[in-house]
C-alpha cells in the first residue's frame, strides 16, 4: 500500500513538473509575440492550440486573424489593438497640430509682410509711387535752369534771327542801314518780354507742381497709415481667432468601445 502511494505521488509530481515546464515554454513563446503581426502568424500556426494547463486556465478558443486563439491570448491581442488605436489617434493629432502650426505661421507671415510693406519709407503702391515720381520730375523740370521753357526760347530765337536777317536785308536795300541799331534794340526788348512770359509761366507751374507733390505725399502717407492700421488690426484678430482643428476625442472613445465589445 505504501509503495503504491509513493509511486502515485511520484507520477503526480512528474506530471506537475511537466505541466510547469510546458507552461513555462508556452509563456516564453508568447512573450516573444510583441506585435499584432506576430499574433496573426501565431494564430495560424499549430502552436496556438497549446494552452497553459492548471487552475485559472481554459481551453476555450475563438477565431481571429485567420486562425484561432485562446481567450487568454485574446486579452493580449486586445491590449495591442487598443494601443494601436491610441497610437494612430496620437499620430493623427500630431499631424493635425503640425498642419495647424504651418497654416498659422503662413498666415502670420502674410500679415508680417504686409505690416513691413506699409512701414514709413516703403513703397506699398508702385502705381501711386510712379505718380509721385512724375511730380518730382515736373518740379525738377520747372526749377530755374530746368528743361521747361528751353524749347520755347530756342524756337523764339530761331524765328527772331530769321526775322532780323530779313529786316536787315530790307533796310539795306532801302538805304536805311543806319537804323539797324534801333532795330536790334527793339529785338532785344522783345526777347526780354518773351523770356519774362516764359519765366512767369515756369514759376506758376513750379508752384503748382510743388503743391500737387505736397498734397500727393500727404494723401500717400494717409493711405499708408490707414492700410497699416487695418493690417495690424487684422493680424490681432487672426491671432485671437486661432482655432486649431483636432481629431475628435469622442471618435477615440467610440473606437475603443467597439474594440472592447468585439472581445466581450
Amino acid at each position: 500500500m505504501g509503495s503504491s502511494f509513493r509511486q502515485y505521488q511520484r507520477q503526480r509530481d512528474a506530471q506537475a513538473a511537466q505541466r510547469e515546464s510546458d507552461n513555462a515554454a508556452i509563456g516564453a513563446r508568447r512573450a516573444e509575440l510583441r506585435t499584432l503581426e506576430d499574433w496573426r502568424a501565431y494564430a495560424r500556426s499549430p502552436e496556438s492550440a497549446r494552452t497553459p494547463q492548471g487552475s485559472g486556465f481554459t481551453s476555450s478558443f475563438v477565431p481571429w486573424g485567420g486562425g484561432t486563439l485562446s481567450r487568454q491570448d485574446m486579452q493580449a491581442v486586445r491590449q495591442l489593438e487598443e494601443q494601436k488605436i491610441i497610437d494612430e489617434f496620437k499620430a493623427g493629432q500630431e499631424e493635425a497640430n503640425l498642419a495647424n502650426i504651418e497654416r498659422y505661421d503662413q498666415g502670420l507671415s502674410i500679415y508680417d509682410a504686409l505690416v513691413e510693406r506699409y512701414q514709413p519709407g516703403q513703397t506699398y503702391s508702385p502705381t501711386y509711387q510712379a505718380s509721385v515720381d512724375e511730380l518730382q520730375k515736373n518740379i525738377s523740370d520747372f526749377q530755374p535752369g530746368g528743361t521747361y521753357g528751353q524749347g520755347a526760347l530756342a524756337t523764339y530765337d530761331v524765328g527772331a534771327r530769321k526775322s532780323r536777317a530779313s529786316a536787315y536785308q530790307s533796310l539795306v536795300s532801302s538805304g536805311m542801314a543806319n537804323v539797324t541799331g534801333s532795330f536790334d534794340r527793339q529785338a532785344t526788348v522783345d526777347r526780354g518780354v518773351f523770356g519774362k512770359q516764359v519765366e512767369d509761366e515756369r514759376t506758376r507751374f513750379l508752384t503748382g507742381a510743388r503743391t500737387a507733390y505736397s498734397q500727393s505725399l500727404s494723401d500717400y502717407d494717409l493711405q499708408r497709415r490707414q492700410a497699416l492700421e487695418r493690417t495690424q488690426t487684422g493680424k490681432i484678430g487672426f491671432i485671437e481667432r486661432r482655432e486649431d482643428a483636432q481629431p475628435d476625442p469622442n471618435l477615440l472613445f467610440q473606437m475603443l468601445s467597439r474594440s472592447s465589445s468585439a472581445y466581450a
